[in-house]
Order: structure tokens, then sequence, then C-alpha cells
């Protein structure tokens, strides 16, 4: 698996991903074209009473004479024998909540004797993969493909194409599948996904290139030396090949915790009795996360009612404490230090660094009990 892929760069990087892929396969030898017609005729030479006679050749039915007979002829049938395998390049593919166009990419390879089609299906898959057990699932799957005929060229990102088209003997073609995730994706799920090719071509294997062809069936019954007829040779002795994949959903796991404590009080009580002063500790904790949280926000609505906000509490301009830094609540962040407060409704809202993977944040600011 990769990274999810985004940007102008993405184009270049599928291409040298195709074409790294690509050039990596040896080739196969398919064995005799499907559809030659193989034709041989015996001779026999002979004596009677020691004269050489006329030789005789053969004749599939049986009706030899001298100089006479036909060719025994037959057409080489299909075999129909491919393989599909996962080639992301690792363990899973990394996305996050609301990502777009995240990439899973798998190699089809035509390891039988005619040009083929094949049809690609993709689907969540409730199985496990590499291990990881199926907890989430991604959206709107779209199936992109290599040049059809194997020759490792970019695909085209603008069109779904959910089939193989005319891949020939020995032919190797790079498939991908792009997925959303969606924002309820949570970090450390994982959404498993199944791609499905199966043979297609019509009865008597010609070729339409730009049109998916039926379902291909295994020719029943002896064989028919006048008919092209099919033979499964992949795995699963059914013309249809699968390979999973897997999307790890990587994201902040933000804890949020509030306490509040009396810091002073007029009666030295440590009661919170009116114009007693109290400090509220806000910490977000992101030590479960597997990415860092981004434009953190904190919104708090004081009760203007009960408490007023103490301004400059850690000193001039210094109202919230965020870790080891302040900042000035002013009214409309006038001073864009991403710390403003409205006194009328008593609306706090606190910006915060982004917060990493395994860390976390701790936030202060007070207030005072009013006395009326």
């Amino acid at each position: 698996m990769k990274n999810a892929v985004k940007g102008a760069g993405l184009i270049v990087r599928l291409g040298i991903t195709a074409a790294a892929v690509l050039f990596a396969q040896q080739v196969l030898a398919a064995g005799t074209d499907a559809g030659t017609s193989v034709q041989n005729q015996a001779t026999v030479a002979y004596d009677v009473g020691g004269n050489t006679q006329t030789p005789i050749e053969s004749d599939p039915a049986g009706n030899s004479t001298p100089g006479g007979g036909s060719p025994t002829a037959f057409l080489v049938d299909r075999r129909v024998d491919f393989t599909l395998v996962e080639t992301s390049g690792g363990p899973t593919t990394p996305v996050a909540p609301g990502d777009s166009d995240v990439i899973a990419s798998f190699t089809l390879t035509n390891n039988g004797n005619a040009i083929m089609d094949f049809r690609l299906d993709v689907a969540d898959f409730a199985g496990a993969v590499f291990g990881n057990a199926d907890s989430a699932d991604l959206a709107n799957y779209r199936i992109r493909v290599a040049n059809g005929d194997g020759a490792g060229g970019v695909p085209d990102l603008a069109t779904d194409v959910p089939f193989v088209d005319e891949l020939a003997e020995d032919g190797v073609v790079e498939i991908y599948v792009f997925a959303d995730a969606p924002g309820t994706v949570s970090n450390g799920q994982y959404a498993n996904i199944q791609l499905t090719a199966t043979a297609a071509d019509d009865a008597n294997a010609t070729a339409t290139p730009g049109t998916l062809d039926g379902d291909l069936a295994e020719s029943p019954g002896a064989d028919d030396p006048t008919v092209i007829e099919s033979v499964f040779a992949d795995a699963g002795n059914d013309g249809v090949e699968q390979a999973e994949d897997s999307y790890e959903i990587v994201s902040a796991a933000l804890t949020i915790t509030k306490t509040s404590a009396v810091i002073s009080d007029p009666f030295s009580s440590g009661k919170a009795v009116p114009d007693a002063v109290i400090e509220y500790t806000i910490t977000i904790d992101n030590s479960g996360g597997g990415s860092a949280a981004q434009s953190v926000v904190v919104i708090d609505n004081i009760q203007v009612a009960d408490v007023t906000f103490e301004d400059e509490a850690y000193g001039a301009g210094q109202d919230v404490a965020i870790d080891a830094a302040f900042c000035n609540a002013d009214a409309g962040d006038a001073d864009t230090d991403g710390c403003s407060y409205d006194a009328g409704t008593g609306a706090l809202s606190i910006a915060v660094p982004d917060i990493a993977a395994g860390a976390s944040t701790t936030i202060t600011y007070q207030v005072r009990i009013n006395t009326t």
C-alpha cells in the first residue's frame, strides 16, 4: 500500500508506479495462440509382391486413397489463465477522515494464449486483510486502468473504466481503485476492499475493442476440433480472481478534560464563595491518535450572570495560558493572536497550536464569582 496521493503530481507518480511494476514483469510463454489451425496429414508408403505402390495419404474420415485423402485439422483452444495481485507496496494504505481519491493498486497479468477482456468489480470486504479486521467502510469507489494493451501507459484519471479491454497474451496492466474516506471513520479503524477480475469474451473469440464482452463460460463436453473452446487454468479454475487491500484510518483521537480549582477567596477558606477566583484547566489529549490534530479551537461560554472573566490573570495581555505560552482574549481578536472574548455573551474562543500524535495541550484561564 501507499499513502493517499493528491495534487498535481498524481499522474506522474501513478505513471512511475505503473511503469515500475510492468517493466519488472517477466514475459511468460502463453503457448500457441488460441484459434491457430493445426493441420497434418500422414503418408503411408508400402510394397505389394515386391512392387512399390502409390503412397496413400491419411483422411480424418478414413477415405484414404492413393494420391487422395485430406489433412487432419483442429483449432487450438483457449487456455484462460490470469493473476490479480495487490501491488500498492505496503501492509496498509493510511488515510484520514475526509480524505478523497485515496488509492489502492493492483496488477492483472494475462498468462493465457488469447486476447481477453476482464470485468472488474470492487466492493467492501468483511474479512481480515494483512491481519486487520474490517471495521469501517470507504465510499465512492472508482476504477482506473492503465493502457489495456499492457503497454504501461498512465491511466486516464478522468474516466471510470471498470474493465480491462483486449489484454494481449503475456500482457500486464495496472489497475487503480480510488475511494473517499467519510468523515465519520475514526483513528485505528480499517476499511478492507476486494477487487474481482472476471474473464470475459464472446463465444467465438472475436475481438471487440472498447466493449466489455460477456462473462466467459468454460466449454463443456468433448473437444470440438472446429471450434475455439475455453478451459479455465487460473488458480480457482473458474475464470475469476480476487485480491484484497486494506486502508488504515489514521487520525487524531482527542479526549477533552475540564476541571476547576479555587485559587483564592476573601476568607482563605479554599471555598468557591462570592469573590473567589476559580481557575479552569482544559486538557486536550491526543496520546491515542495516529496523526496531529490541526486547526484546534476551544470554545467556552462563560456564565456571565454568575462569574466574570479575569482579565490579565497571568500578567499584562496574558489572559489565557496555553502550555508555556499566553494569549490576550480581546474583543474580536483585534490583535490576531487567536484568542477572543465577548464580555456581553461570555463567549471565549481559543486557538490552539497543532497537537501532535501522542501529545497533549493544557489550557488555563480564570473567572471570579460575582458578588452581586
